[in-house]
Formats: C-alpha cells, structure tokens, sequence
C-alpha cells in the first residue's frame, strides 16, 4: 500500500462592498477612501479563519480577494474567470446599506449570469433601526421570515 496522492483545489472567495450610484447614475469612486470599510475587514478575517483552519477540508486551499468599491474599479469579468478557474468559490457583497443595494443587485447580476453563488449581506444594525426592529425579532433561522 503506497502513499495516496490527493489532487488540492482552491476555493474562491472575492469579497466586494459595493459603493452606490449618483443622481446621473454613476457608481462614486473616490481616488482614497479616508474611512476603511469595518465589514469589509471582518468578513475578510472571518474567510481568512477560515482558510487558516482548513475548514473545507484539508484538500482545499481558500483563496481570498477583497476589494472596496469605494476606491477600486472592479474587474468584474476577471473575477468571473479567477472563479472559473477553480470551478468553485462566490461572491460576496458585503456591509450593503439601503443606497448601496442596487448597485449590489447590478454586481451580482454579473456574476449570477455567469452561474457564480452571489450572498448579499446587509449591514444589519443600520437597517434594523431603520425599520424598527430589535434584534430578539429576528427569525431563529438564517434565511426565514416572520
């Protein structure tokens, strides 16, 4: 009995936090951002975990990309074939607030026709209070409605 070769993969993650359009539709890009995108950051640390932890299986590297649209145009299509390339990964747009979220629809289309996974995350606390809701309203399961 030999040793068994295990063929590694990669799993593509491309973290994106969209900016928004203006009033002639036009996404706003800013040649430096002077405020650092906090979810952006904590869903990198949270893939990086992740990756570090080998939580896919030890077979499977996690390849992590973040970009904050606020100063970076975004190569959309070369996105698509990085994640192509691997045959697995997503997209996630992160910390979308309420005038992001077109933008954020107009991203994942993108990728969604390309046959990528797109999860759009809210940035909860600001919508919350918007709508009204205190956190022990929220459903106990992710992805459910009361």
């Amino acid at each position: 009995m030999g040793a068994r070769f295990v063929a590694g993969r990669t799993f593509k993650v491309i973290l994106i936090k969209p900016s928004h359009y203006d009033a002639d539709g036009y996404v706003i890009q800013w040649w430096r951002s002077l405020v650092p995108s906090n979810s952006l950051a904590s869903m990198y640390g949270l893939m990086a975990q992740c990756a570090a932890e080998k939580s896919l299986g030890d077979d499977v590297d996690i390849d992590i990309e973040a970009y904050d649209e606020c100063n970076t145009i975004i190569d959309i299509k070369g996105a698509i074939r990085k994640i192509g390339k691997t045959n697995s990964g997503f997209v996630g747009l992160v910390g979308v607030q309420s005038n992001q979220f077109p933008r954020a629809l107009d991203i994942a289309r993108q990728f969604r026709a390309a046959g990528i996974t797109v999860v759009i995350d809210r940035c909860p606390s600001i919508e919350m209070r918007r709508l009204g809701i205190r956190p022990g309203d929220m459903p106990a399961r992710a992805g459910t409605r009361p």
